[in-house]
């Protein structure tokens, strides 16, 4: 999981191979919702699921090598969040991380939060197709 987050940090913003390669295997809906949906007690696991969902989710640059492929995708990873539980476990850490008394807030509570906030802001920067009748 840290290789994975490690690539997708050093990822070309104009040719996105990791992303491209890691949307072809449907990776975030078929490994990583299942992943953290099924494992949030996990807390370091937890983290580094959060962490490459919210790497995976961002809106490629205009110029990118096969941009509406990628988007493409993104209406897939954003679909996928509506599965059972996914969000209800986002939410679920959010609580947990906010719940944290002010002396036992750490660093990675405050990271944890800010990832969640991502995701969710990435997911709805995801732009609507256009063709379709949802």
């Amino acid at each position: 999981m840290r290789d994975i987050s490690k690539f997708l940090r050093t990822d070309d913003p104009k040719n996105p191979i990791m992303r491209r390669e890691l949307g072809k295997w449907n990776f975030l809906p078929d490994s990583l919702l299942p992943l953290l949906v099924s494992q949030q007690k996990d807390k370091k696991l937890t983290f580094l699921t959060v962490l490459i969902m919210a790497e995976l989710t961002y809106l490629p640059d205009k110029e990118a090598t096969d941009y509406r492929e990628h988007v493409q995708c993104l209406r897939k990873y954003k679909h996928a969040f509506l599965a059972p539980k996914v969000i209800h476990t986002l939410i679920d850490l959010l609580v947990q991380c906010l719940d944290q008394k002010t002396t036992e807030a750490t660093e990675k509570n405050s990271q944890m939060i800010e990832l969640i906030i991502v995701v969710f802001k990435n997911l709805v920067q995801i732009p609507k197709d256009e063709t379709s009748k949802d």
